[in-house]
């Protein structure tokens, strides 16, 4: 992770953009039903397919995004004034069945919480529109339901208005909290997307201390590393010892630079289960990290650097 990539987090982390400092990628997104409104969405998600993806892959695919509730059905369901889930999925099919029509990809929203009492039946909607979409060769569903909830969507709709009536109640705080629950919400669809514009990684380059585990080798050993917070911020390394097992699975190598003694970090990784098996391992408490990224490619026959994802908690390496 380089310097002026934790800028740019930085810069579309900050509110003030949808005023026009998004200058995003020149990527085809329509919005269905006719008239669904969602600008910040599409100007954060364009900023992330600019920085992140390929441009000759992004300059022949048009998207289109279903705003499920953004429909008639799925207004009636959370009102309780007789909508129900089936009525809500096929209202979802026949609107991916028009944007099929002038897109290569369809991305369609799941239902976000309104509250505690449409929990149920959105649960049941979102779940319906999973199978269904998952039935498709085009559709892929954005799960906006593990991310969003209402207010969130309503900010991507018309930010400029909610942030003004929130400044104008002292809640200069709650601007904040729902531009990056927008930030949130692109990154989704950006995942949702990333296989279609984005090269692939061959190469997952990890540091260990702070990245796979909480803790440090040196100060903590290898009983300590990894219970140095609580649970959540265990679980958050362990979800990206997972994604490396996934990717692993998928054909990618994994390979681990650390500024850790060689026979330290040999012993801690064997101690992470389910065991995440290593590609390669470079290991030295003087290492140079940025230099033997070289190394690593030249080991690995000379895989490009576009095709190489280096992960460190760093902002110091660029």
């Amino acid at each position: 992770m380089t310097t002026g990539y934790l800028q740019w987090l930085a810069q579309i982390e900050c509110p003030g953009a949808e005023d026009g400092d998004i200058h995003g990628s020149a990527l085809s997104i329509e919005l269905f039903p006719p008239g669904a409104q969602m600008p910040l969405l599409v100007a954060c998600l364009r900023r992330l397919v600019k920085r992140l993806g390929d441009p000759t892959r992004v300059a022949k695919v048009r998207v289109a995004v279903v705003v499920t509730i953004a429909m008639d059905e799925a207004v009636a369901l959370y009102a309780g004034a007789g909508g129900t889930s089936p009525q809500v999925v096929d209202a979802v099919m026949r609107l991916v069945a028009k944007a099929a029509q002038v897109a290569d990809v369809v991305l369609v929203q799941t239902l976000p919480y309104a509250g505690d009492t449409d929990s149920e039946s959105v649960d049941a909607a979102n779940a319906a529109i999973i199978r269904s979409v998952a039935s498709t060769a085009i559709a892929r569903v954005v799960p906006v339901h593990r991310v969003a909830s209402l207010d969130t969507l309503t900010a991507a709709e018309d930010f400029t208005r909610v942030a003004d009536a929130l400044r104008a109640l002292g809640r200069s705080d709650r601007v904040v909290y729902l531009w990056n629950r927008v930030v949130d919400l692109a990154w989704v669809h950006w995942q949702s997307l990333a296989v279609t514009v984005a090269t692939l990684a061959k190469i997952i380059v990890t540091d260990l201390d702070g990245v796979l585990w909480p803790g440090t080798l040196v100060e903590e050993g290898v009983e300590g590393a990894n219970a140095t917070c609580g649970p959540v911020g265990r679980l958050a390394h362990r979800l990206w010892q997972d994604h490396l097992r996934h990717r692993q699975s998928q054909g990618a190598l994994v390979a681990v630079v650390t500024k850790n003694i060689t026979a330290d970090a040999q012993a801690a990784m064997e101690t992470v289960r389910p065991m995440l098996l290593l590609d390669g391992l470079w290991a030295a408490t003087d290492i140079d990290k940025a230099a033997v990224l070289n190394d690593v490619l030249t080991r690995f026959d000379g895989i490009a650097p576009s095709h190489t994802v280096f992960v460190d908690d760093s902002p110091s390496l660029g």
